[in-house]
């Protein structure tokens, strides 16, 4: 379970260079918690098992400005 005590459908990691930590994840995160705000994104990570789709949703997400 969650911090909430409810269970965890989603999980997205944030892997980046050591030398990029402090900056780039952190960006990443909050982009990526934007995205996790949009009901049409949640509804396409939870309902589709192609990893391609998923990492093409992500990428574009977080490099809309």
């Amino acid at each position: 379970p969650s911090f909430d005590e409810k269970p965890v459908d989603v999980a997205i990691a944030l892997l980046v260079p050591d030398g990029e930590a402090g900056t780039t994840h952190i960006k990443l995160l909050s982009k990526t918690a934007v995205l996790l705000m949009r009901d049409e994104f949640k509804s396409l990570l939870r309902g589709s098992n192609d990893q391609e789709v998923i990492a093409q949703a992500i990428n574009e997400g977080i490099s809309e400005e």
